[in-house]
C-alpha cells in the first residue's frame, strides 16, 4: 500500500461546522455525488477555481466563532521519517 503524501481534510471540515452534503452541493453548484468525490482523504483533482469555490462555501458555512478555514487547513502535507530525511539532503 503507498502511503499517502498528501491528505485533503475537507469532510473533516464539513464534519467540524455541521455542513452536509447536500448543502455543499448547492453552495458548489455541483451534485452531491461531486461532492461526496471531493470529500474523500486522497487530493482530489480540483483547479484553483474550484478549491476558491470550496474555501469561500467553508467559510460562509462554518460554525460562529470558528476560525477561517485556509487552504493549509484543507490540504495537508505529511512525510514518514524516510520521506523527511531524503528532502532534508538536499536543504542547504
Amino acid at each position: 500500500m503507498v502511503k499517502q503524501l498528501i491528505t485533503w481534510k475537507l469532510k473533516e471540515h464539513m464534519a467540524a461546522n455541521k455542513i452536509s452534503v447536500p448543502q455543499m452541493a448547492v453552495k458548489l453548484g455541483v451534485s452531491e455525488n461531486a461532492v461526496i468525490n471531493l470529500r474523500k482523504s486522497e487530493m482530489p483533482r480540483v483547479n484553483g477555481e474550484r478549491l476558491n469555490q470550496i474555501i469561500v462555501a467553508l467559510n460562509s458555512m462554518r460554525k460562529k466563532g470558528k476560525k477561517r478555514i485556509q487552504v493549509q487547513d484543507l490540504i495537508v502535507l505529511t512525510f514518514t521519517m524516510d520521506e523527511a530525511d531524503e528532502a532534508r539532503i538536499h536543504e542547504s
